[in-house]
């Protein structure tokens, strides 16, 4: 009769048994050594990192403290130059220095009158002054001129720019202003 696991005898299945090889639990060593080798790389390229960052802080640290060294030196010497300035427009300063110059303290105080025509031809002859600042610029002597008649006759104020399409000539400008020559200074003629 046979078996269910069908061998025919004790002996025989004994013999069968002897020939298979022994079987063994492994442990999980493998798993656990692969795990804590994948740790270690981590943990590695996290403190590298660290360092890293680290030395990058401390050179952005010694940076923010040389400029902070060179405002404090910047504000150091803008004192120093303020000090300076306030002594070089001291009062007692300037009129000290004044005197040396051989000037003296004014009496009296008058204003001057100039004429409103001579006052137009040196703006004309020497330039205007400037919308900004309020200084002079120069300009071509009958510049201003052309663009009041340029507006009176309704051209576009660039074609009045150019000399060349001017339809105004110099002689007709020296004749509505009243100037026939140049005066000069001191002599009490007004143009």
């Amino acid at each position: 009769m046979q078996r269910r696991d069908g061998y025919s005898g004790v002996a025989e299945a004994a013999a069968v048994i002897e020939q298979r090889p022994q079987l063994r639990v492994v442990p999980k060593r493998r798993l656990a050594a692969n795990a804590a080798a994948i740790a270690v790389v981590v943990i590695g390229v996290l403190m590298l990192s660290a360092v890293v960052l680290h030395t990058r802080l401390a050179e952005r640290q010694l940076e923010i403290d040389r400029l902070e060294r060179q405002v404090e030196n910047e504000h150091a010497r803008f004192d120093v130059l303020r000090n300076h300035r306030a002594e070089l427009r001291a009062p007692t300063r300037l009129s000290g220095a004044a005197a040396n110059l051989g000037m003296m303290p004014a009496i009296d105080t008058r204003f001057a009158d100039v004429d409103p025509y001579l006052y137009a031809y040196v703006l004309a002859i020497t330039g205007g002054i400037g919308d900004e600042d309020g200084a002079l610029v120069a300009y071509d002597a009958l510049d201003q001129v052309r663009r009041v008649r340029a507006a009176e006759a309704g051209i576009d104020s660039d074609a009045a720019d150019n000399p060349a399409d001017d339809p105004f000539d110099a002689a007709d400008v020296a004749n509505d202003v009243g100037v026939t020559e140049p005066a000069v200074a001191g002599e009490g003629s007004t143009p």
